[in-house]
């Protein structure tokens, strides 16, 4: 444990001090001990003088620190230090490295590069090789189911069932249709229809205009002219009604 002498200021008076510093360690999972930082104690002796340089004259080998202002006569400060960053110091992993999380849990570790609020751990687990190749195995995969679910073309006629009425409707904003969520076998669609009819009332609902009837479509099975279809994953359309689809795609449609 370091100790010094050490000149503050306390309103008027510049003060001496007695200063430990005591270093501060933690243990990880497998019985090393790593710095987390310095606690510095400051206990109190006595005023010494109003005027610095008559201070610096006095104790001309103290250091003064101004903003060593204790509260009381008796105080600490801890003076943190960066842990090593190939560990987890949080969760369930406390003080286990990352790469041995990375291949027993790594479901954790993707959790934790979303919810961390340490950047250095973020970084180090989005750059770790386990990582990069797990997502870009993911990213493949994700691929190849989609590339495997068969392109919709202009003039398909398709069976849809419809799990909403309609919603999305902006009259102000030049568009007249709105969007209504389905099914087209067990692959999700989004379809906008061009044209539709909002129904006001206690419980207001917007019936889409298809094949020339509005109509309400919540639960119904009807078939739809494709004007143009796009296919994408369906992670960038994860809404609550598709939560916990299994499918890794989703039909984006306009009809005729």
């Amino acid at each position: 444990m370091k100790r010094v002498k050490m000149i503050g200021f306390a309103t008027k008076f510049y003060t001496l001090w007695d200063v430990t510093y005591e270093t501060l360690y933690v243990q990880d999972s497998y019985g090393k001990h790593h710095t987390s930082g310095v606690r510095q104690h400051n206990n109190y002796i006595k005023n010494i003088s109003m005027d610095r340089a008559k201070v610096e004259a006095m104790y001309p080998n103290v250091s003064i620190d101004e903003s060593l202002r204790g509260a009381t006569r008796s105080f600490s400060v801890d003076h943190k230090k960066d842990l090593p960053v190939e560990y987890f110091w949080f969760g369930k992993y406390n003080g286990q490295l990352i790469e041995e999380v990375l291949k027993s849990d790594l479901e954790y570790c993707k959790w934790a590069a979303k919810n961390c609020y340490s950047k250095a751990t973020v970084d180090y687990i989005e750059n770790h090789p386990i990582y990069v190749e797990h997502l870009a195995q993911e990213q493949r995969e994700k691929d190849e189911l989609l590339n495997s679910i068969i392109d919709l073309t202009p003039g398909d006629k398709v069976s849809v069932t419809f799990t909403r009425n309609g919603y999305n409707y902006d009259p102000e904003s030049g568009e007249h249709g709105c969007w209504v969520n389905g099914w087209i076998g067990d692959i999700p669609c989004k379809v906008y229809f061009a044209d539709c009819k909002p129904v006001y009332g206690m419980y207001p609902y917007i019936m889409p205009v298809v094949n020339g009837k509005a109509q309400r479509v919540k639960n119904k099975t009807l078939e739809v002219v494709v004007e143009s279809a796009l296919k994408r994953s369906l992670d960038e359309y994860k809404t609550y009604e598709y939560r916990d689809v299994e499918a890794q795609a989703i039909y984006i449609i306009k009809t005729k």
